[in-house]
């Protein structure tokens, strides 16, 4: 698990165009809490500031198939 404090910077290093991809956040029962599709190149920053502490899960994808998946720790 990664540990988070406000923002959770995901890298991805193989992918050309990031700007084509998107990101959602999911707590622990299913429900979407965070997207974010405005990509900086190879990085994407998403502002979790708003979630209570606890396990997330995070999915990105071309818009048709999950190509990255993961989990994060919000602990404030």
């Amino acid at each position: 698990h990664n540990i988070v404090s406000d923002i959770e910077v995901i890298d991805i290093k193989d992918i050309n165009d990031a700007k084509a991809y998107s990101v959602k956040v999911f707590d622990m029962q299913g429900r979407v809490v965070a997207s974010e599709k405005n990509w900086d190149t190879d990085r994407l920053s998403i502002d979790v500031s708003s979630l209570i502490a606890g396990t997330y899960c995070y999915t990105i994808s071309d818009g048709t198939i999950v190509l990255y998946s993961g989990k994060f720790v919000k602990i404030r």
